[in-house]
């Protein structure tokens, strides 16, 4: 560990080797930055692609999936069946309303189509 003075005054705590000291300036030698932990097999972009491939050969999701734990505030959203300009949003409790999704939010609809 090495010390050098500011020229204001204030004695700086450098972290590293000294490496050498030449005309008020000091070479300091630090460690060099970590790699980041290798990616495991299971993790890696082939083996995550092939199984959402898998799961997107089958329609729909389980609702045990959508519905951890009885959630409040979480909803799974579909198309109506009769009016497929129409959304369904299911709560978790299993209550469906019927509406439209404006600007990115649901909005009910006034009347039940």
């Amino acid at each position: 560990m090495a010390t050098a003075k500011k020229v204001s005054g204030k004695v700086i705590s450098l972290t590293g080797q000294s490496v050498a000291t030449v005309a008020g300036f000091a070479l300091v030698r630090v460690q060099p930055k970590r790699r980041a932990a290798p990616v495991s097999p299971k993790d890696s972009a082939t083996v995550l692609v092939a199984k959402v491939g898998r799961a997107l050969k089958k329609p729909g999701v389980a609702r045990r999936v959508v519905f951890r734990d009885n959630q409040t505030g979480v909803f799974s959203y579909s198309t109506y069946a009769n009016d497929p300009t129409k959304v369904v949003r299911e709560a978790a409790d299993g209550t469906k309303r019927i509406g439209n999704l404006v600007n990115g939010k649901f909005v009910a609809a006034k009347t039940v189509a």
